[in-house]
């Protein structure tokens, strides 16, 4: 259900990023998709499967809105950099991307594992209340302090649509 909805908001997204811009748009992904961790955390446990799946409704407009719109932002940047230092470096700003973004995902289950093995989770097997809350605190609590993180700091990202319009015309010169 997360993935279904999520495809079908890109092109929302895409619309809703040339009205507001593309750092609004990602801002309103880790906005969705942090407090959905953090509702998720306080009653999925409680209000059971239904409940589950219309979070990851909720959440899938979130995630359609963060596939699309990082694609956007970075061919920007690189632009930027190219009009400053007078040097293409397509590929160095890639390379970091992919880089960072491995060493996110490494992290993350690294800390999953941390937190599940603090919880003493076994695998296949009825779980104690312990491994159950920190099912729970790795779903919830710590994506969300993530994602808000993400989203403070995305505001400081200053390439916005009228600096780039800018940067192009003083690039046409």
């Amino acid at each position: 259900m997360l993935l279904v909805v999520a495809i079908g908001c890109i092109p929302v997204s895409v619309l809703v990023s040339k009205k507001i811009g593309k750092k609004r748009t990602y801002q309103i992904c880790f906005l969705l998709m942090g407090t959905a961790a953090l509702i998720l955390f306080f009653l999925g446990h409680v209000l059971g499967p239904w409940f589950f799946i219309a979070m990851m409704v909720y959440a899938g407009v979130g995630l359609g809105f963060g596939y699309s719109t990082p694609y956007a932002m970075v061919p920007d940047a690189i632009e930027l950099d190219a009009v400053e230092t007078g040097v293409r470096k397509e590929g160095a700003f890639y390379g970091m991307w992919l880089l960072i973004s491995k060493i996110g995902a490494a992290f993350a289950i690294f800390v999953t594992g941390l937190i599940l093995a603090a919880g003493h989770y076994v695998p296949n097997v009825a779980q104690a209340d312990s491994a159950k809350l920190a099912i729970r605190i790795a779903l919830g609590p710590v994506p969300a302090f993530f994602l808000f993180a993400a989203m403070i700091l995305v505001q400081f990202y200053s390439l916005d649509e009228k600096t780039y319009k800018t940067l192009m015309e003083k690039k046409a010169r």
